[in-house]
């Protein structure tokens, strides 16, 4: 039974089997732990404990004792009599010595006692043939004894952050271990003897100063894990080649001028980070690297990255801050899984681009064009009509925008009644049914969705893709508005043979909401002539019904010019007959009839 504060070890005192009071402030051991028969975890980390009492060794059954984070200096030698004890963990105390009493327990698996103040270790140690892990992180050691050399079950040690000027041999022939944390010593060079590492994972020597690797580096056929950041490395064995299964090198901050070639055979790499260095051109080889997911080149004073990088399946991240390119390499579009490139101007819009082309499997020379157009480089209007195609599909409104305006500025062909069929793509003002209903009075055809390519086509909003059969054709696109005004000269001409703008115009000034329900009607399906658009601005500003209003406000909006619109943006009151002249300046619009208007409801 586990145990999280004193109220439930006394209440089931002879139930509890692991007692965790980690972080609760306390200086004084509770008697209630040594009256638990049956304890066999007990963790006091992290609180204010001097000492480690003699009557521990009342506690027979315990097994791990974690008293890391606390102020003892010693441990009693009574403690040699817990015979199941198997772990200890007294990192981050005040101890200044190895305690004597830990090289007479002959069961212990794990000792931690890292960060602490050791400058010295005992020989004895060397007698405890069960250690697997051995952690002595940031003390102060300077030396390892010689007789340690027998404790050949170690699978860890851990020695980082201390005084070590070097290795004894002995250390290259645990044939067991599987890390080994030399990171922040005063290394200047490793044994030339490494051959009995044979299991060896991870191999940490970070901030060191080490001036080369033993070539015996490569016989490590194990190794995944090599660190040898902020050394004073100037190259690298070739035999490091030779080590397969390697998935993490570190080589930041050293003094490498090249890297060998035989690198290229390291087909489990995932993981390269030689930032720092004078590496200076992108080796060939490294786009030979299938399985890489993360490539670290900043501050190698690297200009360019080739044509033709690599292929690089895997690749997720490229960090090249600190180097000398100015622009985002067009060779890096094609890379399947990168999701972030660092240190170069404007990386993260080239990403957005990049993933966006990912998702609509844009094909490689229609994303290299299309990119120049996303980096302002190149103008739609030069673009391929394969890449406008490929364009329109991407998830990137303002890029579709420019293409958009391209097909459209591109068209001008004459709409012909008897030969031309028109089509609608997008979100347009009007529907469908109400498009087909005004093309059909102006005597023009509707293009039904699902025939053939039209001649002509309307491109309104949120457009993805135009259907192939269309290019191929070389339909010709507009705007909405460009239609209207087709429509609207046709139904002029029906108006004016049938003289009823004048009848129109007075309903349009009646003021009364029948007889304006009757003149939207009749504009909806004849169209608004350029004489009555006055008449239809100033009934729209005069009606206080809120849907009659918006459908006057949306007639104006289909057939009011460039010019107009400025007018129907004035919604604030308006001073001056100026201020009208200069808001009716180049549209149809009378500026005294509506400056009268404006005067009279103002008083």
């Amino acid at each position: 039974m586990k145990a999280y504060n004193l109220e439930t070890a006394r209440q089931h005192r002879d139930k509890i089997t692991e007692l965790y009071l980690h972080g609760l402030g306390i200086s004084e051991w509770p008697s209630i732990v040594f009256e638990l028969p049956q304890l066999q975890v007990l963790c006091l980390s992290e609180n204010r404990l001097p000492e480690a009492p003699e009557t521990l060794s009342r506690l027979t059954r315990l097994r791990a004792l974690d008293l890391s984070g606390n102020l003892i200096q010693t441990l009693p030698a009574s403690l040699h009599g817990l015979l199941s004890l198997e772990e200890v963990n007294l990192s981050g105390n005040r101890l200044s010595r190895f305690p004597p009493v830990l090289g007479k327990m002959p069961g212990l698996r794990k000792i931690d006692l890292s960060f602490n103040q050791l400058r010295s270790l005992p020989r004895h140690l060397g007698n405890a043939p069960g250690l697997v892990s051995l952690r002595l992180n940031r003390n102060r050691i300077k030396e390892l004894p010689a007789e340690w050399g027998s404790m050949d079950r170690l699978q860890e040690l851990q020695l980082d952050q201390n005084l070590l000027p070097s290795l004894p041999d002995w250390v290259g022939h645990l044939r067991n271990l599987r890390l080994l944390g030399l990171s922040q010593n005063k290394l200047r060079e490793l044994p030339s003897d490494l051959s009995g590492l044979k299991m060896l994972g991870q191999l940490h020597l970070e901030r060191n100063k080490l001036g080369c690797l033993p070539d015996a580096l490569g016989n490590l056929s194990d190794l995944t894990e090599i660190d040898v950041r902020r050394n004073e490395l100037e190259k690298l064995p070739d035999s490091i080649g030779r080590l397969r299964g390697l998935r993490r090198l570190l080589l930041d901050d050293n003094r490498l001028k090249e890297l060998p070639a035989p690198l290229e055979k390291l087909q489990s790499l995932r993981l390269l980070s030689c930032q720092g260095n004078q590496l200076g051109e992108w080796p060939s080889f490294l786009g030979k690297l299938p399985r890489l997911e993360i490539l670290e080149w900043g501050r190698n004073g690297l200009e360019r990255i080739p044509d033709e990088p690599g292929k690089w399946p895997a690749l997720e991240r490229l960090g090249l801050q600190g180097n000398s390119m100015v622009c985002f390499p067009i060779s890096l579009l094609g890379l399947p899984k990168l999701e972030k490139v660092t240190g170069l101007p404007n990386s993260a819009r080239a990403m957005r681009f990049v993933q966006a082309c990912r998702q609509s499997a844009v094909p490689a020379p229609q994303r290299r064009e299309l990119f120049g157009l996303w980096q302002g480089d190149v103008e739609a209007h030069n673009l391929s009509k394969e890449a406008l195609r490929e364009g329109l599909r991407l998830a990137l409104p303002s890029l579709r925008k420019s293409i958009l305006s391209v097909l459209i500025g591109q068209s001008r062909a004459q709409i012909d009644p008897l030969r031309s069929a028109i089509g609608i793509l997008g979100t347009t003002r009007l529907s469908r049914p109400d498009w087909k209903e005004k093309l059909e009075k102006a005597g023009l055809t509707y293009h039904e969705t699902g025939a053939k390519a039209p001649s002509h086509a309307v491109l309104g909003g949120g457009i993805l893709e135009i259907p192939a059969a269309w290019w191929k054709k070389g339909v010709a696109f507009m705007e909405e508005s460009v239609l209207f005004q087709e429509v609207r000269d046709r139904e002029q001409a029906y108006l004016q043979a049938m003289d009823d703008p004048g009848r129109l115009g007075r309903l349009l000034q009646s003021g009364q909401d029948a007889s304006l329900r009757l003149s939207v009607s009749l504009l909806k399906n004849g169209g608004v002539p350029p004489s009555l658009m006055t008449d239809l601005y100033l009934a729209w500003r005069s009606v206080s019904d809120r849907k009659l209003k918006k459908e006057l406000r949306d007639l104006l909006l289909l057939h009011t010019s460039s010019g107009g619109r400025r007018l129907l943006e004035k919604v604030r009151v308006i001073y001056s007959p100026e201020q009208i002249e200069e808001a009716c300046r180049d549209s149809e619009f009378d500026p005294a009839r509506i400056w009268a208007w404006w005067e009279s409801n103002s008083r």
